[in-house]
């Protein structure tokens, strides 16, 4: 495991790449820690939809992380992930609380996290130590170009607008370097809706085909090799992998 110096030191780096420029670590005070970047400005980049996807995160992140039970959801598909690419640095995309970097971490990758939600990057900082965690907004990726040698998507580029996924998309594909391996999960079906249940608040999601998705990836020189429908969690998902 990486020194917390160390990881001090790569996250710092890093975060003075794009987007983000309050890059230095926050200190230890107030439950950050040293694999934890400071908070920077990232609602500017955020249509009002998304806004209200990030409020609903931000005040029920500690309640979210407690309702995530199953930390090997995405297990199958880390392993066919790890035969596309079985090491390096890899970009956990809309991270989360940190459950798909604890399982990117147990596999022996060298993982940051992102998240558009400092709320749940505390609670992926005190969970899996062994990653690194910055804070950033999925359009304007706080990381020089070819940063990473793959990149992690599950459950996170459904909330982007299905009319801004090329803005995302294109992010992703500059910090990925040539040759590089994508793995992306989306939720099956057409449209977009905001979806507010009795437990958690208002949230955007963006529904997908494979047709419609690929042709998405295309647009940014991201040619979907495999992709499969799964059924998992109540919901249809697509999953997806790509060749940089």
């Amino acid at each position: 495991m990486a020194s917390p110096r160390t990881i001090a030191a790569t996250v710092d780096g890093m975060a003075r790449g794009q987007g983000c420029t309050n890059g230095h670590l926050a200190q230890s005070r107030g439950g950050t820690s040293a694999n934890l970047s400071a908070p920077c400005e990232v609602e500017g980049t955020l249509s009002v939809e998304e806004r209200a996807t990030l409020a609903t995160y931000e005040a029920q992140a500690a309640t979210w992380t407690r309702a995530i039970t199953d930390q090997d959801f995405w297990a199958p598909e880390a392993d066919m992930f790890a035969q596309k690419l079985p090491s390096g640095r890899i970009l956990d995309l809309g991270c989360g609380s940190g459950r798909d970097a604890a399982l990117l971490s147990g596999r022996g990758y060298d993982v940051t996290g992102v998240d558009v939600s400092y709320a749940l990057l505390r609670q992926a900082a005190a969970h899996e130590p062994r990653a690194q965690f910055v804070h950033g907004s999925m359009y304007a990726l706080p990381f020089p170009e070819n940063s990473f040698d793959g990149v992690w998507a599950a459950s996170s580029l459904l909330h982007a607008p299905r009319a801004r996924i090329g803005e995302a998309l294109a992010e992703l594909r500059r910090v990925v370097r040539p040759g590089g391996t994508v793995f992306v999960a989306l939720k099956s079906g057409h449209g977009e809706e905001v979806v507010e249940t009795p437990t958690i608040g208002p949230r955007l999601f963006s529904y997908w085909t494979a047709d419609a998705f690929a042709a998405e990836m295309n647009e940014v020189d991201l040619p979907v090799d495999d992709w499969y429908e799964r059924q998992a969690a109540g919901a249809s998902w697509l999953c997806a992998y790509a060749s940089a």
